[in-house]
């Protein structure tokens, strides 16, 4: 993560009734799991948390890393189901966003509690990342600059190499976020 604000500035206003999760559009995937806050009370991840712990009574397999082609299965809805999901000894990479969408679909407490989440998109914290993927050498430290102002923290990846001017440039963004953090508590 490269964070671009202090987590106190805005995580409180997405998450008034105790969760905030990035959405994507994608009926199968709602939501970007690679970044969730949650109050310890929130009767969502409380929901969540039993159906996780039930789907992982049972020993399973990955069916296919994204890395080694596409991870995207037919059935999907199928591995993660309550009354089918017994039935297959492995697991689609996305079965926890699955899940998320089978709870959706089948309880209408858990429906609920979801529409009550603002809907920030998760593909804008994820921008930096892509461009820098696609096409490293080319980014200008402006337009990176403009990249870290959409949103305010950013999903990166641990294998990027990154050109000493713009790991600066990240570097000096984390900063100011962490002396605005410490200002803030002190």
């Amino acid at each position: 993560m490269c964070p671009t604000r202090a987590l106190e500035e805005w995580i409180h206003h997405l998450s008034a009734n105790g969760f905030f999760a990035f959405s994507l559009s994608d009926p199968m995937r709602p939501i970007a799991s690679w970044f969730l806050a949650a109050d310890s009370g929130s009767q969502l991840i409380q929901t969540w948390r039993q159906h996780v712990r039930r789907y992982w009574q049972r020993s399973r397999k990955l069916i296919m890393d994204p890395r080694d082609g596409n991870p995207f299965i037919v059935d999907a809805m199928a591995h993660v189901h309550p009354s089918t999901a017994d039935q297959y000894a492995n697991f689609p990479y996305y079965w926890f966003h699955h899940l998320f969408g089978y709870l959706i679909s089948h309880d209408s407490a858990f429906l609920s509690d979801w529409k009550k989440v603002p809907r920030i998109s998760g593909m804008h914290p994820q921008f930096l990342r892509l461009e820098l993927e696609q096409r490293p050498d080319m980014l200008s430290i402006e337009r990176a600059e403009k990249l870290l102002g959409q949103s305010p923290l950013h999903k990166m990846d641990w294998r990027m190499r990154l050109s000493q001017d713009l790991e600066a440039t990240l570097l000096h963004q984390i900063n100011s976020s962490k002396e605005l953090i410490m200002r803030q508590s002190a």
